[in-house]
């Protein structure tokens, strides 16, 4: 799959950067940039963790919560 996940605690996002066909691409996939606590907002993001499915859980540490995010979804469940 050829991708990296980062986590920004300061832009309240998750970011994935894809190797694929010698194009670097870099795409916001969890988080608005907004802080809060609705299904697409993150706060304060710490840990990430990816499945062979490509979703993605965040550990939403200023929200308390784990959020999953089903590939290509930008609304997480908590």
């Amino acid at each position: 799959y050829d991708n990296i996940y980062c986590s920004n605690i300061f832009l309240h996002r998750v970011f994935k950067r894809s190797f694929n066909n010698g194009v670097n691409v870099t795409q916001t996939v969890a988080g608005n940039g907004l802080i809060g606590n609705a299904s697409n907002r993150l706060s304060t993001p710490r840990g990430i963790f990816v499945n062979t499915k490509l979703q993605l859980y965040v550990a939403d540490s200023g929200n308390n919560r784990i959020q999953l995010f089903d590939r290509d979804q930008s609304n997480g469940s908590t």
